[in-house]
């Protein structure tokens, strides 16, 4: 899997207040989960077949000539994803049960 930080000073700066109010309007309970570290819980396995999958099927309109940037930001866009989706499937939990 990927590191999780990422140096995207641009992107943070375009969509830092959108991204503040989306964590914030997730309550405390789904914050807890943001302090979880790879590979454990909401983060995929590192052996999990679909995001192995998906990720290869992304890449394979590459060819194998695709610059390992490429590959890792992928890799990167996919793992994140899936914890963001994990999250906020589990807000959607809460809100669901506590109204």
């Amino acid at each position: 899997m990927s590191d999780d930080k990422v140096d995207a000073p641009r992107a943070m700066a375009k969509w830092s207040d959108e991204v503040s109010a989306y964590i914030a309007a997730q309550g405390s309970a789904v914050e807890a989960m943001r302090a979880h570290v790879m590979p454990s819980e909401p983060w995929p396995d590192r052996d999990n077949a679909m995001l192995a999958y998906l990720i290869d099927a992304a890449l394979e309109p590459l060819g194998d000539g695709a610059p390992e940037e490429v590959k890792a930001s992928v890799v990167w866009l996919a793992v994140h994803a899936w914890f963001e989706g994990a999250l906020d499937q589990a807000a959607r939990s809460v809100e669901a049960i506590t109204g």
